[in-house]
């Protein structure tokens, strides 16, 4: 309370400063399976101004510092960062060991009966990973919590499903399994 920043300065505030004893109200802490944190301006009585800034992260591992990066078109994001940098200007944004490689959206319309059909079966993302380890693609100590995507794709990887350094990982509009005909290239693709 109180405290006035220079332009440009930071104010470094710690767990410690608001979980002085964890468990006990009015202590609280951020979740490390996601969470919000605000910043609110008031003046000097106390009365909101109405400005506040804030951001949602999703699940961090354990001792993983989140950074404001704003990217080459302007937009802010709250990111992992590779390293901790506290007090300090934010590091780079933590990347892998899984990343999406590629993202295949809406190939070539396919011609079929005298029309054009909106080729969505030839679309999907691919992830790799670009470590040197196998990734669990699940939390290890709640196997059924896997990875998931949402938002354009919905998709909830299988229980136990991993990654070995290296490899790739199709995301596709069909069961590969249940339908094997759908995993041969399209005329489209082949063209």
């Amino acid at each position: 309370m109180g405290t006035r920043l220079q332009p440009g300065a930071c104010y470094l505030r710690t767990e410690a400063d608001f979980n002085p004893t964890p468990g006990v109200p009015p202590s609280y802490n951020l979740s490390a399976a996601g969470d919000e944190a605000y910043l609110f301006s008031a003046d000097a009585a106390g009365q909101l101004t109405g400005y506040c800034q804030g951001y949602h992260y999703g699940a961090a591992l354990n001792g993983v510092s989140f950074g404001r990066h704003v990217t080459s078109t302007g937009k802010e994001h709250f990111v992992a960062q590779a390293a901790r940098s506290l007090g300090q200007t934010n590091g780079l944004p933590r990347v892998g060991p899984v990343v999406i490689s590629e993202v295949h959206y809406h190939p070539s319309d396919v011609f079929a009966n005298n029309a054009y059909w909106d080729n969505q079966e030839d679309e999907f993302i691919e992830l790799c990973n670009v470590s040197g380890i196998t990734v669990n693609l699940f939390d290890s100590e709640a196997r059924t919590n896997t990875w998931r995507l949402r938002d354009a794709v919905d998709y909830t990887f299988p229980t136990n499903r991993t990654m070995n350094p290296g490899t790739r990982l199709l995301v596709v509009s069909f069961d590969p399994v249940a339908d094997p005909p759908a995993r041969q290239p399209s005329a489209a693709d082949t063209a």
